[in-house]
């Protein structure tokens, strides 16, 4: 066998065992664990709770407001609380092993709330926007909340404040809100408006 046929067949040698290394690709399966009826708009991401479940939550549709939900990986879908404005957020699991959410009309003056759920489905109102006058520490807060490494949890707002343009805030687990930051603060709002995002 001359040396460029001997080459040759080394390479041949190469890709059969190269193709016989690739894994073979099977095609993802997809199962339909629950629907939600009358509440379709699920806009918030789910998350995991400690006992494995998954939680989040709906917005409503027409003339129903948002709900708190689990779902067990095997499809078994309980509401756990009816919410009083429509959420868009999803929900936050904190270092407590509770849940806290927001809803962007909800609260006793209809421009958002922000709310804990316990995985037992106790739920409590820990604070309503537009307890300020004029609004100052803002209204309709559409993002999720975040926890940060104090502890504390913060977020955004998407309307009023001092310039009607939204806020960033931080608030105490038992409710205590402080706002840090009025949006649109700055010469042509070049610090941004209107929040919409965690």
């Amino acid at each position: 066998m001359s040396g460029a046929a001997k080459h040759v067949t080394a390479v041949m040698g190469l890709l059969a065992l190269s193709v016989a290394a690739v894994p073979q690709v099977t095609q993802p399966t997809f199962k339909r664990l629950a629907g939600f009826g009358s509440h379709p708009h699920a806009w918030g991401g789910l998350i995991q709770g400690l006992d494995g479940n998954l939680y989040s939550t709906t917005s409503g549709a027409g003339s129903h407001a948002g709900e708190v939900f689990r779902i067990t990986p095997e499809g078994k879908l309980t509401t756990m609380h009816k919410l009083a404005g429509q959420s868009k957020a999803g929900l936050l699991l904190a270092t407590d092993g509770d849940f806290y959410g927001t809803t962007q009309l909800g609260g006793a003056k209809r421009v958002g709330s922000i709310f804990r759920v316990t995985p037992d489905r106790k739920l409590t109102k820990l604070y309503t926007f537009c307890q300020e006058s004029g609004c100052t520490d803002g209204t309709e807060p559409i993002a999720a909340l975040i926890q940060a490494t104090d502890g504390n949890l913060y977020g955004t707002t998407t309307g009023g404040a001092a310039n009607d343009h939204g806020t960033i805030f931080r608030m105490t687990l038992d409710g205590q809100l402080t706002t840090l930051h009025n949006f649109c603060s700055q010469s042509n709002c070049a610090d941004g408006s209107g929040a919409v995002g965690s």
